[in-house]
């Protein structure tokens, strides 16, 4: 959406609010470098988040639908010494 500074929009955008008017206060030309950085670390933290959703989403359903069992004989025997 291009403007000229010190100028409105064309465009009223609504809001919970009410409608707001943009007015362009600064033009800047774009870094193409600087650009494709962000990309990259935007791609990396959503894939982050969607692993971290996935996971969860994973947990959840095999909570919802094991059946866990316990053994007497294992839980009351004795406990093993650490490292074995």
């Amino acid at each position: 959406m291009a403007g000229t500074v010190g100028k409105p929009l064309p465009t009223v955008f609504a809001s919970v609010q009410g409608p707001v008017v943009a007015v362009v206060e600064k033009r800047e030309q774009p870094d193409a470098a600087q650009f494709e950085a962000q990309k990259a670390d935007a791609a990396t933290r959503l894939r982050n988040r969607r692993e971290s959703q996935v996971q969860a989403a994973w947990l959840k359903q095999l909570r919802e639908t094991s059946k866990v069992e316990v053994n007497p004989a294992l839980a009351s025997g004795p406990a093993r010494p650490e490292g074995e």
